[in-house]
């Protein structure tokens, strides 16, 4: 890949991981469902869109990178879930 993509794509790249690891807890909240998740102080809506936002900025950033196989990686939490359990921190790793 071209240095000059790299570098642009790092900025949103990094924004997009420290979105998701900002929300590692209220997405696990939110894993019990909505209700729950409420009664545990998280905030359902904001956090799906947290999430969708994160998602858009790690996917943007691995296709420009890497081209369409970055799409790929789409594909590797719903395989690896099984193997780390209901949480979301290990699925970060």
């Amino acid at each position: 890949p071209d240095r000059e993509v790299i570098a642009l794509s790092l900025p949103v790249l990094a924004a997009g991981a420290l979105i998701a690891l900002l929300l590692v807890r209220p997405m696990d909240a939110l894993a019990l469902g909505d209700d729950l998740a409420r009664g545990l102080g998280s905030h359902p809506l904001a956090t799906r869109a947290g999430t969708g936002l994160a998602a858009v900025c790690l996917v943007g950033a691995a296709t420009a990178i890497a081209g369409p196989i970055g799409f790929i990686g789409l594909m590797v939490p719903h395989i690896v879930r099984p193997f780390t359990g209901p949480r979301t921190a290990p699925l970060l790793l």
